[in-house]
């Protein structure tokens, strides 16, 4: 057992440990560099939205125009250090688990706040939606239901603190 641990930890040495995974991109196998360029591939190939999804289930869908920036690097280095911390016990019980499970590092993200209140203030404004509230009418014919419609209104603050 000793043997194949000692194995595994030389196979390892100097790329990321397998299941290890940053905003949900597969980087157990690589080096630090050949993460770091799938990492960027990936926030390059997919472009930041951000998407409201409605009680209905329909969604409203943005571009986000944050110009948010995120650091591949500080990401590939982190992935790169897990279950190297220097204390033999905590890495191998990181080591065994990661057989197991997955390990999901999140990439901080870096953009301008005043960006984001205007962001939401135009999200606010255009996707805001006043309830049509249902009525009962009279007509030749007696009385009629009128259905209302539900109306939508932005939480701001959370949609804030959903985007950070």
């Amino acid at each position: 057992a000793l043997s194949a641990f000692a194995g595994y930890a030389l196979a390892y040495r100097n790329i990321i440990l397998p299941n290890v995974f940053v905003s949900k991109i597969d980087v157990g196998g690589l080096s630090k560099e050949v993460a770091e360029a799938k990492i960027v591939k990936t926030f390059k190939e997919n472009p930041n939205k951000i998407v409201i999804s409605k009680e209905d289930g329909t969604e409203i869908k943005l571009l986000s125009t944050l110009n948010i920036k995120r650091n591949a690097l500080w990401a590939a280095e982190q992935a790169l250090k897990i279950g190297r911390s220097g204390d033999i016990f905590g890495d191998s019980r990181q080591r065994l688990d990661l057989f197991f499970n997955t390990k999901e590092l999140v990439v901080p993200l870096e953009f301008n706040e005043s960006d984001l209140d205007d962001l939401v203030d135009e999200v606010s404004a255009t996707a805001s939606m006043e309830p049509v509230w249902p009525r009962i009418v009279k007509n030749k014919n007696g009385f009629e239901l009128v259905k209302g419609k539900s109306g939508l209104k932005i939480n701001s603050d959370k949609l804030k603190s959903e985007v950070r």
